[in-house]
């Protein structure tokens, strides 16, 4: 699993549990609860499409925010407990009942699972370009985000203004909706993957952690020369660039020990097909650590990445007496 989704996921687990915990507190507030029923109706009264993009622009605002980094878990955390506090205090004012009745009825509701998980999206996208400097995959989520948040805000508001259907029934919509998010998500991460800079056989010796580029020094060279540059970028927290740099090393070793079997790698998938073949002739955990090791690192689990790129490097070298 990428490491962007794995953040998606534990702010999604956060963002329900804050929203579940502070709906099931009873607040009686009675200004709070007046105010919430005054905005709601002003809301509920629109025609469909103004509805649409009344709540629609509310939402995207609260998102849009989340995406700043640090600041949007701050944000994230708050506006849940906002929602919390504000539908307890409506329905322990007006109805006497617990907050987390209502709680609950809202997550069964489609258009809440199609609007909560955009908020884990942007804190979560935040987050993920601080850890990782990963720009591309951070802008990619914006749209993203918004393209989710305007099909949040049609269900729900097709909820509201056809009153007299059963909300349920926009399951048949939701869902659909649902299963094409999770195609346009897994899209973008496979273009990001794409766009990621590519691997060069050329290195940057680091002085003072700035780069000089050197293209005319020996591979054997470039290959310590990437891995001290990788060891300073991890130092300081640019898991990217390290990675980035793992990764040429990798592809410089396999160039070098390929020159052993007669085959030049140069594609993509010339470098598969190189550690296949140096697995059948040197050691056969080759192809699989290599394969381990370009699933990582498109993923983005650096340290998973990190540990496979070092044990790949070791073999790598052992073939040519590389020390």
């Amino acid at each position: 699993m990428r490491l962007l989704s794995k953040l998606i996921l534990i702010f999604f687990g956060m963002e329900l549990a804050i929203f579940l915990g502070v709906s099931s507190i009873p607040f009686y507030m009675p200004a709070v609860a007046q105010k919430f029923n005054s905005t709601a109706g002003a809301v509920d009264s629109e025609p469909y499409v103004p509805m649409v993009i009344t709540i629609f622009s509310h939402n995207l605002m609260i998102a849009l925010s989340e995406f700043i980094p640090i600041i949007g878990i701050g944000m994230l955390i708050y506006t849940t407990y906002s929602t919390g506090m504000v539908l307890s205090a409506f329905t322990t004012t007006v109805y006497h009942i617990p907050g987390i009745a209502a709680a609950v009825i809202l997550l069964t509701l489609p258009h809440s699972w199609l609007e909560l998980p955009s908020y884990a999206v942007a804190a979560g996208s935040g987050l993920y370009v601080i850890l990782t400097r990963d720009w591309r995959r951070f802008v990619m989520m914006i749209p993203f985000v918004a393209l989710e948040l305007l099909m949040a805000a049609s269900v729900e508001s097709a909820e509201i203004y056809f009153r007299s259907v059963n909300s349920y029934y926009f399951w048949l919509a939701g869902a659909p909706l649902l299963v094409m998010l999770y195609l346009v998500y897994e899209y973008l991460q496979k273009k990001a993957d794409i766009l990621a800079p590519k691997p060069q056989t050329t290195t940057s010796v680091f002085i003072q952690g700035q780069p000089i580029q050197n293209q005319y020094v020996p591979e054997q060279n470039i290959v310590d020369q990437d891995l001290n540059a990788a060891s300073v970028m991890e130092n300081q927290g640019n898991y990217f660039t390290a990675s980035q740099y793992y990764w040429n090393a990798i592809i410089t070793l396999i160039g070098i020990v390929s020159k052993k079997t007669g085959f030049m790698p140069i594609t993509l998938d010339d470098y598969f097909n190189a550690a296949r073949l140096l697995g059948e002739k040197y050691s056969s955990e080759i192809p699989s650590l290599f394969d381990q090791a370009y699933k990582e690192r498109t993923e983005g689990n650096f340290n998973e990445f990190r540990n496979t790129a070092l044990s790949l490097i070791t073999k790598l070298k052992a073939i040519d007496n590389i020390h």
